[in-house]
C-alpha cells in the first residue's frame, strides 16, 4: 500500500532548517573553524549553509551566551567564548 511508505520517515527529513543551522553552527564554533570573538556575519552564514537568514538568526539566538530567554541584542554579532554550546 503506498501509504505504508509514509509511516516510515527520517530523522534528518523532520529537522527544521534553522536545527540544521544551530548544528553546523555549533560544530564550527567547537571545531574552532568561527574563532572566538569573530564577527558572525548572518548574510554570510546563511550563503555558506544554503538557507536564509532567519534560520541561522534563530540558530545564533539558541547559541547566545547566558540562561535561556535572557534578551542579549549584540550577542550574536560575535562568536562569545563562553556560549552555549
Amino acid at each position: 500500500m503506498a501509504f505504508e511508505a509514509l509511516a516510515v520517515t527520517d530523522d534528518a527529513a523532520r529537522k527544521s532548517l534553522a536545527d540544521v543551522a544551530y548544528e553546523s553552527i555549533r560544530d564550527w564554533l567547537l571545531t574552532l573553524e568561527i574563532k572566538p570573538g569573530e564577527l558572525l556575519n548572518d548574510e554570510l552564514l546563511a550563503k555558506n549553509l544554503g538557507v536564509g537568514r532567519t534560520p541561522v538568526r534563530e540558530a545564533l539566538k539558541r547559541l547566545e551566551p547566558g540562561p535561556p530567554g535572557e534578551d542579549l541584542p549584540a550577542a550574536r554579532d560575535f562568536c562569545h567564548p563562553r556560549g552555549r554550546y
